[in-house]
């Protein structure tokens, strides 16, 4: 952005109090940009999400509930299959027809406890997305509702044919991954780019949509982790930025994206041109062995990533400080860009703003916008003005 004549706007609160003032000019070269920038608060060391997977106990129910889910619909379809098949020699009808009754308890379960969580648990009003309404549902929720009919439509069709058909049902998994993957697939090879007609979690409708992982960790982690909406705040300043988070996002979506789509369209033609015990045993199989190898991945890619935006995280401010923006001289802002030419810019913290617009059952957002008045003065003023209570629920995140 080339430098022009810009500005500074107050605070929505400080609207009224301004109008009572007499106008005096206020006129810089800054870009606009700088007089919302952030960046000399986070200058020293990247925004902390203030979450942690040792809390709670949250690495214990994660690998019991993986466990159970993978033990639902990867190892009992397997064995049920060929035991009741080779083993007690049952039809096909009744083989699938016993399969198809024992998968979906642990999934079901889950669905229902999310939404438990976002409508009627404790602390409920903390978990919705920033912006949501009463009834607000987050993208996790849609995206799980369209894998589980994904999965649970080629079952129920499967097995109530007479006779069953193990090829349709062997699709449930690779349909999943499909319903799993394409937004991940297509946001993260356009990012910023497309938009959709309703809200996306915290994202309002029409909104340029940021890569999918986005969203998916901050569902997850807001929801099922209890972090609340303090976590949504933390994930989006932290996002917002640093340049290697944007990164890390954007390419962990694109690589479960194209590898998730090119195993299932791998799945779905090799069900047709094998035999039915063969394409029942790839696509119950494959998909939980590509699950497995991403999450590997991933888990040493971020690892990687983190350790290099905090390494490469210290630098000069790209855009003129608060004092630069509004100068009491035109030599003020001259010699500020004179000693930013000087140092070095940090090569990962880079901001990048999200349209995310707060509502009524939202926190104020984190960090404060910056205005002509301090934050100090800002920060006194919401402390006076916040009504003095307790923590409830998971308020207290």
């Amino acid at each position: 952005m080339g430098d022009h004549t810009v500005v500074p706007s107050p605070s929505s609160d400080s609207h009224v109090h301004l109008q009572n003032e007499k106008p005096h000019p206020r006129v810089t070269t800054a870009p606009l940009a700088a007089v919302q920038s952030h960046y000399e608060v986070y200058r020293e060391s990247p925004p902390s999400l203030d979450y942690s997977l040792d809390e709670n106990n949250r690495k214990r129910y994660i690998g019991v509930w993986f466990a159970l889910l993978f033990f639902e619909a990867g190892v009992l379809p397997l064995i049920l299959f060929f035991a009741l098949r080779w083993g007690a020699h049952l039809s096909i009808t009744i083989n699938l027809a016993i399969i198809t009754s024992l998968i979906g308890s642990v999934s079901g379960y889950k669905f229902a406890q999310r939404q438990w969580l976002l409508w009627l648990g404790e602390g409920h009003q903390t978990r919705r997305p920033i912006g949501a309404g009463r009834w607000g549902v987050d993208s996790m929720q849609i995206l799980l509702t369209l894998a589980m009919t994904a999965f649970f439509v080629p079952l129920i069709i499967g097995s109530s044919v007479n006779p069953a058909n193990a090829r349709i049902v062997a699709l449930a998994l690779p349909l999943t991954m499909l319903a799993l993957t394409l937004p991940l697939l297509l946001t993260g090879l356009l990012p910023d780019t497309l938009r959709f007609p309703l809200r996306v979690s915290s994202l309002p409708a029409w909104k340029p949509l940021p890569p999918f992982a986005y969203f998916i960790v901050e569902d997850v982690l807001a929801v099922d982790g209890g972090g609340c909406t303090a976590f949504r705040q933390a994930w989006r300043v932290r996002y917002e930025e640093s340049l290697v988070m944007r990164q890390v996002v954007r390419r962990t979506s694109v690589a479960w994206g194209v590898t998730g789509f090119v195993v299932a369209a791998g799945l779905i033609v090799s069900s047709r041109l094998n035999t039915e015990d063969i394409a029942y045993g790839l696509c119950y199989g494959v998909p939980w062995a590509w699950a497995f190898a991403m999450a590997f991945l991933t888990v040493l890619y971020v690892r990687r990533a983190l350790v290099r935006e905090r390494r490469d995280w210290k630098g000069a401010s790209p855009t003129p400080s608060l004092e630069e923006v509004a100068p009491k001289t035109e030599e003020g802002v001259r010699r500020g860009r004179s000693e930013r030419r000087g140092s070095t810019m940090s090569p990962v913290h880079k901001e990048h703003t999200l349209p995310i617009e707060e509502g009524r059952y939202d926190r104020p957002v984190l960090p404060f916008r910056v205005s002509d008045r301090s934050r100090e003065a800002r920060d006194r003023e919401r402390r006076d003005a916040r009504p003095v209570e307790g923590p409830r629920g998971h308020d207290a995140v």
